[in-house]
């Protein structure tokens, strides 16, 4: 067996050529060449699947095989490939998908027994969801698959007895991995298998079909030799159907029956979270948010799990904090916020965790977040709204008993207008706050 850490061709320090990489290019569109000569620098050899005739120009020791879309679907070509393939194990990947090749399992590793499972993860302004399928299979493994063009390897784990690597590597999709697979065709495959039963239940959960959606669930989850990744799907799945039809006991129950199960996950969090908040309930809402922020750098362990952006997460521990009582952890959402911030002039999160800074006495934080929200207005560049905010935030800081500060603020705004009678006011009460009496006098008296 080669080492893990031979150095081969391009940047990529680990050996990977004990891998052949099926590439599956299901429409006319051409994968470009740079993409197959990265990917042949990087696996012992590669082949592309598709519908398309071989170019001309085909780079040399790439492999081609070609098959009828329309008449035969993917999975029956991966399985033919497997017999054919000459090296150990066989990676399959979707054209559009970018791998993390450092996650990837070595092969000192792993055993002929085993199956690899990657979690496909995609996301657009709409979605962010991800999804579980066997990807690297040894060539020893005979049809491992089912299904018409979406790929199950659940009979080969369930009833061939192949063994689940428990780590999965991560690839990310540039379009909906699932969006063009028809689920009439996979159902109606003899004996097809339980991924294609959970997408259409998805399906008809994306559709709000509520009620057919979950009696999909049900009978998915009567399935005895399901893979765990898909059972949670399932099981979260009717957990959204309960969710969205107002029957929150049940949801709530099947969430946390869920997360016993295991606890790194999403969607049961997100449900615990979400029906807390509209009863108003807020201190068990931050707590299972809290929960589900605890996991987000960890891959999520179902088929079918959904995110929330990290920063809509943080803003909203930040209000539940508050709301919760607990507002030093509010203000520790909220600046982590900030510190992810490309430019630090977003107004908004600014009068947020000044206003916090300020309740929460931390005159340091708040002179700072201050100082940051009118850096490029003081003097005399102040707006309309933004000279009523600062004298709400000076009253602020006075009633805290920060006149030093105050003070300072009103004297530059006194020196850039001082025909406005309000600022030498303010000075003046500032200034006798501070034993400045006689500059305070000579206000008075000017």
């Amino acid at each position: 067996m080669k080492s893990s850490t031979t150095t081969v061709k391009g940047r990529y320090r680990r050996d990977f050529s004990w891998i052949e990489c099926v590439i599956h290019s299901p429409g006319k569109s051409r994968i470009r060449n740079e993409k197959l000569e990265k990917l042949n620098d990087i696996f012992g050899k590669v082949t592309v699947l598709t519908a398309r005739k071989k170019p001309t120009d085909l780079l040399p020791g790439i492999s081609w095989t070609v098959y009828d879309s329309d008449l035969k679907g993917s999975v029956e070509q991966r399985n033919l490939l497997m017999g054919k393939a000459t090296k150990d194990w066989v990676l399959f990947l979707e054209a559009g998908e970018e791998i993390r090749f450092y996650h990837i399992p070595e092969e000192n590793k792993l055993s002929p027994e085993m199956v690899v499972p990657a979690v496909l993860n995609y996301k657009d302004e709409k979605s962010n969801r991800t999804v579980y399928q066997v990807r690297l299979v040894h060539k020893s493994t005979n049809y491992p698959f089912k299904g018409y063009n979406l790929a199950d390897a659940t009979h080969c784990i369930v009833e061939k007895g192949k063994l689940l690597y428990d780590r999965p590597f991560e690839i990310h999709c540039q379009a909906d991995p699932l969006d063009q697979i028809d689920t009439d065709k996979e159902i109606a495959v003899l004996d097809a298998p339980p991924a294609a039963y959970l997408l259409k239940a998805e399906q008809l959960m994306m559709e709000r079909k509520y009620v057919q959606a979950a009696a999909q669930y049900r009978n998915i989850l009567k399935i005895e030799k399901l893979l765990p990744f898909d059972r949670l799907g399932a099981v979260n799945g009717l957990t959204r159907c309960y969710t969205e039809q107002y029957k929150w006991p049940k949801a709530m129950q099947l969430a946390q029956k869920s997360l016993d199960a295991e606890p790194v996950q999403r969607i049961p969090y997100l449900i615990e979270y979400r029906i807390h908040q509209l009863n108003k309930q807020w201190a068990e809402a931050y707590e299972a948010l809290k929960l589900y922020y605890e996991h987000i750098d960890e891959t999520g362990r179902a088929s079918y799990d959904r995110a929330m952006p990290e920063e809509d997460v943080l803003e909203q521990l930040g209000e539940l904090a508050t709301k919760a009582g607990h507002k030093h952890d509010a203000f520790q959402y909220l600046e982590e916020i900030y510190s992810e911030k490309v430019t630090g002039d977003d107004k908004h999160l600014l009068r947020k965790l000044l206003m916090v800074a300020i309740e929460l006495g931390k005159r340091e934080r708040s002179i700072y977040y201050f100082n940051k929200m009118f850096e490029q207005s003081l003097p005399d560049n102040l707006t309309s709204k933004e000279k009523l905010w600062l004298d709400d935030y000076m009253t602020l800081f006075m009633n805290n008993q920060w006149y030093t500060f105050a003070g300072e603020i009103y004297e530059e705004l006194y020196k850039a207008e001082p025909e406005n009678p309000e600022y030498r006011r303010r000075l003046i009460v500032a200034l006798s706050k501070t034993d400045r009496i006689e500059r305070a006098r000579k206000l008075i008296a000017s």
